[in-house]
Formats: structure tokens, C-alpha cells, sequence
């Protein structure tokens, strides 16, 4: 493994840290399970601490895990089942996100199907994270019996408390880090000490999905069904939820992925429509088309669009929502352009900074989207607030090498509510507490030495022939999906001679010149680049149909 220190063209420290160095990759290949591939990816995916690589490589159904391993499952399945026998009334409560949403669907379209008494509630952002007592009070007036959480719950204990005392159990689905364990009928969550499920990453969706399965398979046994439904027609829901939560997508999360991708049901073809997708989804098109859209709803009006969307049978109405969703998105973009260029303003005025907490009278809906920008943009944690007069909701994004949840933890005292995992939390404060705890964050932050460099892990260090090996990049995209905890490649080149800038609206393509060969690259930024010199370039390859794109993810001069 090498290892150089070299600052990149904005100035930064970067420690590069290069795995493997090949040069004539078209040379190399191994026979994995009956195909071949080549050794340079299956190098890569080792550096990963991926073993199975041919089970990588073929993910399948069968390697899911038993549901029943998720903490207190077998509670939660008794519990659901009792009232589905009694015909009690069942409340859904989600969440206003698209993990939520799309877990919220499941369960939804579920019950429907096998003709359960149900009732959802999703929140609006004035209610805040999590299970609130406006949800409660809500299933008590539709007479509901059980509760069940996706995607909250965790952080519940008082609401949980109040609705055992109107009669109503609660079961919490939930992925977020438990902090105190609320007293729930069941908690089902990946992350509690008595799970036994193998694998912790889950989405909120993906737990949820779980719970159907453990659901389902109860219900079999029982002979409970007329038409028993097709949980594998909801994978398309599962994908969308799992990517756009940014969990790793390793295991059974590239499982739910790579079936849900190839999958679409009518309201997502609608919604592909509006945003202009002709063909299978791939995770560019989710995370930068579909989640927006979805997400919209909950930012700047109310997340039953979205959950309407997905759960009616009117493909007129879906249609009707589908561009509903594209005119919110359009509008989001623009509210949070105005608010990251104001927050970047602040954060230029500050005299020193190990994190970014940064707070103004904005729309509480797109804080989480503008903490995700700084904290890409600066490579520091990042923690956007929204003022009010008294208490104040703020969102957070972190990198990778820094566990934002458990710092902001040890700070709750300063917080009314929290929320999270270790890259994302949410909180509430009092305004007098913003200040203290901007402070507080920044001290711990530094004390974690963030600023003395970021590490680039690069993946393959070659040649400019990677460009013109077309077998290469066609068995590269059987890597795919790439994602969080999976990111595509990250591939190293040196001696290119920058040749010409062409801007775009929305980002930079760069020519360079490689020993006579030119290739052009896309980068969101060129500044400090100079016309004729020399430079090293870290990049990934993305696909979009029958196109390869080269994106610069960092770019030194030699």
C-alpha cells in the first residue's frame, strides 16, 4: 500500500493513499464462480473486505436473513397478528422523508391487500422527528389498538408512555441509534443489543420490509390468507428508501437494491416521467431525480402526496401527483440555492472553524439538503438551523471520518430532542442554546484534528488505456450498484496536460491531453486551473446507458 502527502488544487492537504497499482489491466483476469473478470476489480473489492465475491457479484433473494433475528420480531409479529384476528384498527405512523415514506407505503399497500382495519399518520415538519404526541392523539381518535413505527420511534419514551396510557400499544421499526430505550410492546431495530440479525445497516424501509416478511410468513402458517401478496412487487420501494437514506450498500442492502432498480411499478413510471427516465432506474437517477422528488413533499408541503402516490390504484391521480412532485422540486432548488450561498457567507466570516454550525431564518424544509452541500463542499461536519423565537430546529450531515450523532450526544444537555446515526442527525434547541452549542461542537471536532489532512483511498492507479478498454468498463459495472459504504472506484492518472474548460450551467467539462490521447473529464469546479499545465487526477466512472462519464473527485498539480 502506498502513501503520499500532496496538496490538491484548493489547497488541501490530502493524504493519497493508493492500494494497487496496475498498468495493464487488460491483461489480468480470473475465473470467479463460472465467468471471468478481472483482477484488478476483484482486487478491489478485497481491499473492501468484500471475501464472497462471486455472491457479490450475483446477489440473490435467498441471501437475506431470517427476519425473526431482528429484536423483538417474534413480539412484534403476535402483537400485529392479534389485531389483525380481532380486526382491532391498526395505526401506521412514518416519516416525512423518502425512507420513511417508502416504508410507510409497504406496510400500507400490505395491510390493504390482505384487507386490514388501518390508518396512517405521517408528520408534518412543525411536529418534528420522530413518534409526537400529535400522532398519538390522532390513532386514539380513529379508535386505533396498535401503533406500529418505520423509520421513528426510537427516541419516543414519553409519547410511548402516553399512548399505553389511552389503551394503545406501541411497536417501533426503527434503524436510528437507540439513545434510551423506550418502553414499546416490541422494538424492532438491527442496532439494539438483543439483535441477532447479522447485519446492522438498515434502512428504515429495510427494516420494515423485514417485518413483513417475518409478518407474512406467520400469516402462512396460519392459513390466514385468500391471495397471498407478493412482497417482491414492493422492492422498488425498498430500493428507493434504502438509497436515498445513504445506508452502506453492501449485503443484504445491495440485495434490496439490485432487484428494486430492475423493478417499477405504475406510480414510479409516472413519477420517471416527470423525470425524464426512459429506462431502469440506476442510483444517479434516485438520488439526484426520484428521492428529490419525493422529498419535496415533506420539505415544502405535506408527505401524504407522496404516500398517495405510491399506495392509490388511479393512474390519473398519480399522474396528477407525479407533476405536483416535479413543480415542489423545482421550487426546493431554488430555496436552497438562496440558503446555501447565505450560509456560505457566514461561514466565510468566521475567524475559525473545525465544524460548521450555521443558523438564520430559513425554511426549516431544505436545512438537511443545504448541511449535506457544506459538508461536501468544506469536507467538515456541517449542522444548518432554522431560528425561530424560541425553539429552533436544525439537521445535520457529516463525513465519514467523523461520527456526528455521538458528538452531538455528548452535548444533549444544550438540545431539547435529538435524533440520528453516525453521517445525519436532527435536533431542536432553544435560540439562547445556538451559540454554547456551535461552541461545544467546534471543541470537539478540533479536538478530533479533522483539519490536518482527509484521506483519498484510491482504488486503482493506471494508465490512460483504461479509457479505451471498453471490456474493462463494461465488467466494472457489474460492481454496480455503487453507493454509500460501495462508492464507485476511485481510479488515479497522472500527466495530464490541461488543454481547454467548457462551462455548463451546473458544472465544468475539462480536456485534457494524455501523451497525444485527449479525454475529457466532468468537474463541479475549476478554479485554480491553469490552461497547458501538468496535472494528477483522481476520478470515478459513472454510467448513464451507453455512456461513460469520468468525474474528477479530486485534482493535483505535478
Amino acid at each position: 500500500m502506498n502513501s503520499e502527502k500532496r496538496y490538491n488544487t484548493k489547497g488541501e492537504l490530502v493524504e493519497i493513499i493508493i492500494n494497487e497499482d496496475f498498468c495493464n489491466i487488460e491483461n489480468k483476469k480470473v475465473k470467479i464462480g463460472n465467468t471471468y473478470t478481472y483482477l484488478a476489480l476483484v482486487r478491489i473489492l478485497k481491499n473492501r473486505n468484500i471475501s464472497d465475491i462471486d455472491k457479490f457479484l450475483k446477489p440473490s433473494l435467498s441471501h437475506l436473513y431470517d427476519p425473526f433475528l431482528l429484536s423483538d420480531m417474534d413480539l412484534a409479529v403476535a402483537r400485529t397478528v392479534r389485531s389483525l384476528i380481532a380486526k382491532e384498527r391498526i395505526c401506521i405512523v412514518g416519516d416525512y422523508d423518502v425512507d420513511g415514506i417508502t416504508a410507510c407505503s409497504i406496510l400500507i399497500k400490505f395491510f390493504q391487500e390482505i384487507g386490514a382495519n388501518i390508518t396512517y399518520y405521517i408528520p408534518k415538519r412543525e411536529d418534528g422527528y420522530g413518534l409526537s404526541l400529535s400522532a398519538i392523539k390522532y390513532a386514539h381518535q380513529k379508535k386505533a389498538k396498535l401503533i406500529i413505527t418505520v423509520d421513528n420511534g426510537i427516541s419516543s419514551q414519553d409519547e410511548i408512555e402516553f399512548a399505553k396510557q389511552l389503551g394503545i400499544d406501541v411497536i417501533i421499526t426503527d434503524h436510528h441509534e437507540p439513545n434510551t430505550v423506550p418502553n414499546a410492546y416490541a422494538v424492532v431495530n438491527p442496532k439494539m443489543k438483543n439483535s441477532k440479525y447479522p447485519f446492522s445497516e438498515l434502512a428504515g424501509v429495510g427494516v420494515a420490509f423485514n417485518f413483513l416478511l417475518a409478518l407474512r410468513k406467520t400469516l402462512r402458517e396460519r392459513n390466514f390468507f385468500t391471495k397471498e401478496p407478493n412482497l417482491a412487487n414492493y422492492l422498488d420501494l425498498v430500493s428507493l428508501g434504502t438509497l436515498a437514506d445513504v445506508v452502506p450498500l453492501v449485503d443484504v442492502n445491495r440485495v434490496f437494491v439490485k432487484y428494486g432498480l430492475s423493478k417499477s411499478s405504475k406510480a414510479l413510471d409516472k413519477l420517471k416521467a416527470v423525470s425524464n427516465i426512459s429506462s431502469n432506474l440506476s442510483t444517479y437517477d434516485v438520488a439526484y431525480k426520484i428521492a428529490p422528488r419525493i422529498n419535496s413533499a415533506g420539505r415544502l408541503a405535506d408527505a401524504n402526496l407522496a404516500i398517495d402516490l405510491f399506495t392509490t390504484t388511479q393512474e390519473i391521480k398519480m399522474l396528477k401527483i407525479a407533476n405536483w412532485l416535479d413543480e415542489l422540486n423545482i421550487k426546493r432548488k431554488r430555496l436552497q440555492q438562496t440558503i446555501l450561498q447565505e450560509a456560505k457567507s457566514i461561514v466565510a466570516g468566521a475567524k475559525h472553524y473545525d465544524a460548521i454550525v450555521v443558523s438564520g431564518k430559513w425554511h426549516k424544509g431544505v436545512i438537511g439538503i443545504v448541511a449535506g452541500n457544506l459538508a461536501h463542499f468544506y469536507r467538515k461536519p456541517s449542522i444548518v438551523i432554522s431560528e425561530d423565537n424560541y425553539l429552533c430546529v436544525g439537521s445535520g450531515r457529516s463525513i465519514e471520518s467523523i461520527n456526528l450523532f455521538e458528538i452531538v450526544k455528548r452535548h444533549e444537555n444544550l438540545l431539547d430532542k435529538f435524533g440520528g446515526h453516525k453521517l445525519a442527525v436532527g435536533l431542536t434547541l432553544k435560540k439562547e442554546h445556538i451559540e454554547p452549542f456551535r461552541e461545544a461542537i467546534n471543541k470537539e471536532v478540533s479536538r478530533l484534528k479533522v483539519n490536518a489532512s482527509y484521506k483519498l483511498r484510491v482504488d486503482l492507479s493506471c494508465n490512460i488505456n483504461i479509457f479505451d478498454n471498453i471490456d474493462f468498463l463494461e465488467n466494472l459495472r457489474e460492481l454496480e450498484p455503487f453507493g454509500a459504504g460501495h462508492e464507485e472506484p476511485t481510479f488515479f492518472v497522472r500527466g495530464g496536460i490541461l488543454k481547454d474548460i467548457q462551462k455548463k450551467p451546473y458544472h465544468n467539462i475539462l480536456f485534457f491531453d494524455f501523451n497525444g490521447k485527449s479525454k475529457s473529464f466532468v468537474s463541479t469546479d475549476a478554479d485554480n486551473l491553469k490552461i497547458n499545465e501538468c496535472y494528477s487526477i483522481a476520478f470515478y466512472i459513472t454510467f448513464n446507458k451507453a455512456y461513460y462519464n469520468f468525474t474528477i473527485k479530486d485534482i493535483f498539480k505535478e
